[in-house]
């Protein structure tokens, strides 16, 4: 059966939010986020902001295994970046 990303998400134990409109308001709720934009997914490190269940909520092929990987990717990213800037 498949889910939604938002559903994924949520059940990783990220919390389901808007994004505020207006002012950035600055809010921690979780670290990453599965985006979707232009017929693409992406994922965002948004440690300050809340996802848009809206927009990651569309039926796709992804799985759990897929949002662990890209997970660990965006960390293994995160880990170079790091280390360049050092």
């Amino acid at each position: 059966m498949k889910k939604t990303l938002a559903e994924i998400a949520t059940e990783k134990g990220f919390q389901e939010g808007l994004y505020p409109s207006g002012d950035y308001v600055e809010i921690e709720l979780f670290r990453y986020a599965i985006a979707y934009k232009n017929g693409s997914f992406y994922l965002l490190d948004v440690s300050k902001t809340l996802f848009n269940a809206r927009q990651i909520g569309r039926k796709s092929g992804a799985t759990e295994k897929g949002f662990e990987f890209q997970l660990a990717q965006l960390k293994r990213w995160k880990k170079q970046l790091g280390e360049l800037i050092a």
